[in-house]
């Protein structure tokens, strides 16, 4: 890899981590919110606390005394060190219960129902509970079940990285990178290339044809023809993807069946591409020298072999320039298609960015479609400029 890509991917790479941490930072500037603990049996979890960091702070173990039906769990803990407690009785009645704890440093609370709270002051709080369960009517016992809350002093860092971890934006964030973004990262990709790939298939003999059938070219065509071929190829670029993508929806059915879905954005993409990459092929085409096309008309090479041996193989480096600016334009185009149903990471940022509010997750999104943006890019500059005689 060139020095110049390993710079540019060093910037990028710079440039994300900033954002990153940014975004985890600037929950601290706000009001934390509670970090809500799934209920299990056992429960072991990790809660930034005032003082330092509750470790391994709450294994609830479901003691039933005496055959009696009752278990408890923990069901919530703020970053202030509060921690909520909810007892129920396992056999599924109705009766109405309350709940009391003694705690090893003394305290001692009662509550008025199922729910009781318990709340860290100190160190000298941190110590194991024993939570009692009884029938609200009889006031008989119905079980008990041990909290045992551990304080360990830590460092700036680890208490940084739970209350950023805590924050639910930072939350919503890291499960859709591990649930979603994964999958749409491959879908924007593979529908990318593939668009990609078809539109040079069909834009490819276009741009030849616009070169070599123009009056001054190889292989003259009639006006009209040719005339009408620009006017549609010109259509087809002024028309905006967003109205195209809705045009060509019964060709998309036709096609694959549906018009919604991943596999469906192919066929708007492709219409939006080729005209664009045979615009890009003409260019290229007629960049390359006139004196070569004639020293070869010259030597009575047929205009086949003038478009496969001379003119196609002299334009490589500036049509693979050229492809790699088709890619990254169709790669945006991909992300706007999720307006419409397209999947990808432009579903993402408008699913969750435009009618969710979680602008974190749309942001993540589009530092994703950048940095792919910087590796076709990227690809394409280096792979130019290998193929590029006038460099060796």
């Amino acid at each position: 890899m060139s020095k110049a890509t390993d710079n540019r991917l060093r910037f990028l790479l710079a440039a994300f981590a900033v954002l990153t941490i940014f975004l985890a930072i600037s929950p601290l500037f706000s009001h934390a919110a509670p970090v809500v603990v799934q209920p299990k049996e056992k429960i072991t979890v990790m809660v930034t606390a005032q003082e330092g960091t509750v470790k391994d702070n709450a294994e609830l173990k479901n003691v039933v005394e005496l055959g009696m039906p009752a278990s408890g769990e923990l069901t919530s803990i703020t970053l202030d060190n509060e921690f909520t407690v909810r007892a129920f009785v396992k056999t599924g009645s109705d009766t109405k219960v309350y709940l009391s704890y003694k705690a090893d440093n003394g305290r001692t609370d009662k509550s008025e129902g199922d729910t009781i709270v318990y709340k860290c002051s100190g160190e000298s709080d941190y110590t194991k509970l024993v939570i009692s369960i009884f029938n609200k009517q009889t006031d008989a016992p119905l079980g008990e079940f041990t909290l045992e809350v551990k304080y360990e002093e830590t460092g700036f860092w680890t208490r940084l990285y739970w209350r950023v971890m805590g924050n639910p934006t930072v939350r919503e964030v890291l499960d859709v990178l591990k649930t979603q973004m994964p999958k749409a990262v491959w879908d924007t990709t593979y529908v990318t290339l593939l668009s990609s790939l078809i539109a040079f298939l069909i834009g490819l003999p276009l741009g030849v044809l616009l070169v070599t059938g123009d009056k001054n070219g190889i292989r003259p065509l009639p006006a009209w023809l040719m005339a009408a071929l620009n006017f549609i190829i010109n259509i087809l670029r002024s028309i905006p993807f967003l109205i195209l993508m809705i045009l060509v929806i019964p060709i998309s059915r036709a096609i694959v069946g549906t018009s919604v879905g991943t596999v469906a954005t192919i066929v708007p993409l492709v219409f939006a591409a080729f005209p664009f990459v045979a615009r890009l092929v003409e260019s290229s085409l007629r960049e390359l020298n006139p004196n070569i096309i004639e020293a070869s008309q010259s030597m009575g090479a047929s205009t086949f072999q003038i478009i496969t041996k001379v003119m196609i193989p002299e334009s490589v480096p500036s049509l693979v320039s050229n492809m790699t600016i088709a890619v990254t334009t169709i790669l945006g185009y991909s992300a706007m298609s999720g307006a419409i149903g397209g999947g990808g990471l432009g579903k993402i940022a408008i699913d969750y960015g435009y009618y969710r509010y979680q602008f974190a997750t749309m942001v993540v999104a589009v530092v994703l479609l950048v940095v792919l943006v910087q590796v076709f890019q990227s690809l394409g500059t280096r792979f130019a400029k290998k193929l590029d005689k006038r460099l060796k």
